[in-house]
């Protein structure tokens, strides 16, 4: 198979984005297929990914800008559709480009599409009401011709489908996966000592975008409370967004200036070096999210293969009856249900140790980057089998 891999995430900046583009790529590439990635220009050098890469300018994230780069990409993409002749676009969407559609008109090459948000997430965000209606008629334009749509949320999947019923015959759940070479458990007190933490406290962590979809200050307001009981508690948030100004903000207003480290954004193989620090690990999210998506935190797959004890916010209980063999659950609407949590697994030794025993197996069995990846390709194997003869 030979794909054309349309991504808007800036692979210099570490995050679930970059992880998820990364990660396929590779496992693609590990099944024998041809990949062009087309992304905005990165300067990492470390990474190495085993595909051809073309860049194409990115403007900026304002509307005007976003516009701007959409038709950058659509110049970028008629001359590789012409070039490279793939069997497949698949494109990694975060806003909708209709330009993407058009131009896979054009050369008549099946267009798949992986949604990771919706309208929902620009309102959230501020955006104006012009954006939002771009976005609105970029999505409809896209859906209408589209070869195939994936996302990683059986709940986004339902929400997709109830606006877009166009989609009923080709629309795929595939989730993400984690790799499993590199977050593995490791000796907790070496870690510690890698990351310059004290080694005999107890470490509450998070990782992840701090923004309104995680509403990570829900992790100091808990780490106050807990204080109270236990006085060895530390919080390590990994990570960068919109807000952390706020949450370094309540660190000083609750005084646990020297209770909360903030490392910023990690080095991908660091991550798997922070989660072994932490006794327990903490999925949060906004009942936006929650309500839309359910259990899809990126980091959540990361937290169970490295064995790290897992508290996870949950509304649906089908989500509490999926994972509470091998997570704590608290649901949204209960506001001591973190705080109480964590004092409970940090003194019950042998629960945090079988919900992580447990998090290990169902993390052998069910998740991985290679079990997405050849999910992807069977996915669109089937959809596009009828027109094209391809293995």
């Amino acid at each position: 198979m030979r794909v054309l891999y349309i991504s808007a995430v800036e692979l210099d900046i570490e995050g679930g984005p970059k992880t998820h583009v990364v990660e396929l790529v590779k496992n693609w590439h590990e099944q024998n297929h041809e990949i062009l990635l087309l992304t905005p220009k990165f300067s990492n050098t470390r990474l190495k990914l085993p595909c051809r890469i073309s860049h194409y300018p990115f403007a900026g994230y304002s509307f005007f800008r976003w516009m701007m780069t959409s038709a950058f990409l659509f110049v970028a993409l008629i001359w590789h559709l012409y070039r490279f002749k793939p069997t497949v676009v698949y494109e990694r969407q975060m806003v909708f480009n209709f330009m993407v559609s058009l131009a896979c008109k054009v050369f008549r090459t099946p267009l798949f599409v992986e949604v990771n948000g919706s309208v929902e997430d620009l309102s959230q965000t501020g955006s104006n009401e012009l954006a939002i209606k771009v976005h609105e008629l970029s999505e409809k334009l896209e859906f209408s011709s589209v070869a195939g749509v994936t996302c990683t949320s059986q709940r986004l999947k339902r929400k997709l489908l109830e606006h877009h019923p166009i989609l009923a015959h080709k629309i795929a759940f595939i989730p993400n996966g984690a790799n499993l070479s590199l977050f593995r458990p490791m000796d907790k007190y070496d870690c510690r000592r890698r990351m310059k933490f004290e080694p005999n406290s107890r470490y509450i962590g998070y990782v992840g975008t701090f923004s309104h979809l995680h509403h990570p200050e829900q992790a100091i307001e808990s780490l106050h409370k807990v204080k109270k009981v236990r006085e060895d508690v530390m919080l390590v948030m990994v990570g960068e967004g919109p807000l952390k100004k706020k949450c370094e903000q309540m660190v000083i207003d609750y005084n646990l200036d020297k209770n909360v480290i903030f490392t910023g954004s990690l080095k991908y193989e660091d991550v798997a070096i922070a989660i072994n620090c932490f006794d327990i690990g903490l999925i949060l999210a906004s009942r936006l999210r929650l309500e839309r998506e359910g259990i899809v935190a990126f980091k959540l797959w990361e937290f169970l293969a490295c064995g790290c004890p897992t508290i996870a916010q949950y509304k649906d209980q089908r989500d509490y009856e999926k994972f509470c063999s091998f997570m704590k659950m608290v649901h949204i609407d209960d506001k001591s249900g973190l705080s109480n949590g964590i004092i409970e697994l940090l003194e019950d030794s042998d629960k945090s140790f079988q919900l992580a025993d447990n998090a290990l197996h169902f993390m052998k069995r069910n998740i991985s980057w290679k079990k997405s990846a050849v999910l992807s390709h069977n996915f669109i194997n089937k959809m596009i089998k009828p027109t094209k003869d391809f293995i």
